[in-house]
């Protein structure tokens, strides 16, 4: 697969961003980003796989790889910088953002190429940019940056528990719950960097303290925030994934939602962790009754579709959100976490072909209309 001769029409390329990885197709998500390519197909925009550091600059060229329906497998090939660019590279490492940040930056800056969507920063700043929102107001839980073991023995010694996050985390890593369970003894349950699970006890706050400042922190930053109760009746933790999108039209769309349900007694419902999805509505009706699941849904979707534009005024341009919501016992809504690069499984795992058709199309469709746009209305 080579570079296109030049005097032929260029196609709208449509690059894939991702970080790279060792095998024989050097990324992973492969199936989710065959079905963009499928996709991509339908409307007039050529898809390819890339990361930064296949990135010619001076030349404008890119290595990637292109999805050969023939051969039914990806294909390496060269081709030029893409016209847009779908951000769904996913750093491993410090090192890692900083350099993803400072590439997708000398993108944005390139003559005709455009980001579909910036990544969102960390969770306290998405917290404190929905905390400006006063109708998302009462659906935040009250949330600090840990500033050492006093702030974390002050949480404990109010509230008798606390949960502890990694500011930058995801799939559930590095999320504890501390808790006192007597009188001087404490207990600390989540799931490890590797996403293994954990349950330490404690004879004293000091020795927790220690070993949460050294082993679990690190240096690193994290939040602070309380335990909420939000489990099955068979006490399995849960939460509902609301997928909300930019339709081929431009506009904010509610996907729909699906509820994450993790092992009993755990503490994380994510599905990385082991936990499996349902409709959400199925879950919410069995946990709460027909008429408390449904004005939860109905908040949900509110919530939803009020946070996009909250998000985009202090960020700047967006794409989709993956927004997780929590639901106690009393029936109240929390949001949890905004994700700007949302996984697809928990919608692709319902049988529900609306929705997972949806959850994979609205980025090509978005695409075609940013594309349309740009050339004048134009239909290509």
């Amino acid at each position: 697969m080579n570079v296109r001769d030049a005097s032929a029409p260029e196609p709208a390329y449509l690059g894939i961003l991702v970080c790279p990885k060792a095998g024989p197709v050097p990324f992973g998500s492969g199936a989710f980003y065959r079905r963009l390519a499928a996709a991509g197909r339908t409307l007039g925009l050529s898809v390819y796989v890339f990361a930064l550091e296949w990135v010619d600059w001076r030349r404008r060229l890119v290595r990637g790889y292109a999805f050969d329906d023939v051969l039914a497998r990806w294909r390496p090939g060269t081709f030029p910088l893409p016209r847009l660019v779908y951000d769904r590279a996913f750093p491993r490492t410090k090192e890692q953002l900083m350099r993803l940040r400072a590439g997708v930056a000398r993108l944005a800056a390139q003559p005709g190429v455009s980001l579909l969507g910036c990544g969102l920063g960390g969770k306290l700043d998405v917290y404190r940019l929905l905390a400006t929102e006063p109708k998302l107001e009462s659906l935040l839980p009250p949330t600090e940056p840990y500033a050492g073991p006093a702030s974390l023995a002050r949480w404990l010694r109010e509230r008798g528990d606390v949960v502890v996050k990694p500011q930058g985390g995801t799939h559930g890593k590095g999320v504890f719950r501390l808790r006192r369970t007597a009188a001087s003894a404490f207990e600390a349950r989540g799931r490890t960097a590797s996403n293994g699970r954990l349950a330490l006890r404690f004879a004293s706050l000091d020795s927790l303290l220690r070993w949460a400042d050294a082993r679990l922190i690190g240096g690193r930053p994290f939040l602070l925030q309380p335990y909420l109760e939000l489990t099955t009746r068979e006490g399995a933790p849960f939460d509902v994934r609301a997928l909300v999108q930019k339709n081929g039209e431009g506009r904010w769309t509610f996907t729909g939602a699906a509820a994450r349900i993790g092992a009993v007694g755990g503490l994380t419902s994510n599905l990385h962790g082991g936990g499996t999805s349902r409709p959400a509505a199925d879950v919410l009706r069995e946990r709460f009754g027909a008429a408390k699941a449904e004005r939860a849904l109905r908040r949900i979707e509110r919530a939803a579709s009020a946070i996009p534009p909250v998000l985009e005024r202090g960020h700047g341009p967006l794409l989709e959100l993956g927004i997780d919501f929590g639901v106690d016992a009393a029936g109240q809504v929390w949001v949890l976490e905004v994700n700007s690069k949302p996984g697809r499984t928990s919608f692709t795992r319902l049988d529900d072909d609306h929705v997972g058709i949806a959850a994979v199309t609205s980025p090509i469709r978005y695409a075609r209309y940013v594309l349309d746009r740009q050339l004048g209305g134009q239909n290509k």
